[in-house]
């Protein structure tokens, strides 16, 4: 796993990512660290994909800190688990090295 920008996932993470396919996690929230993806946080399913989102979703973004969002949802189709994808790029975080990393990657 890499990026346009060669900012490589940590084994961590991609060890986390392939677990994550079984259906056991429910979100997880990734950041860039040290030129590195790397799992911040992570939680497991409580309820249904809709009952969970805002209990799980909305405390991992802060207003400082850029990061990306795997959500699972309960829903299947021929690959498995399908997943929303969401990059946090918050207005409001200073102007720093990782928000111009995380720029880029959006394009």
């Amino acid at each position: 796993m890499s990026h346009q920008t060669g900012i490589n996932a940590t084994s961590e993470l991609k060890e986390f990512l392939a677990r994550a396919r079984g259906g056991a996690i429910r979100i997880m929230k990734i950041v860039i660290r040290n030129e590195e993806l790397v799992l911040d946080s992570y939680r497991e399913p409580t309820h249904s994909w809709d009952r969970d989102y805002d209990q799980f979703l909305l405390p991992l973004l802060t207003p400082q800190e850029p990061c990306y969002i795997l959500y699972r949802l309960d829903s299947q189709n021929a690959q498995g688990y399908e997943w929303i994808f969401i990059a946090w790029s918050p207005d409001q975080s200073p102007v720093c090295l990782e928000c111009l990393i995380y720029m880029l990657l959006k394009r």
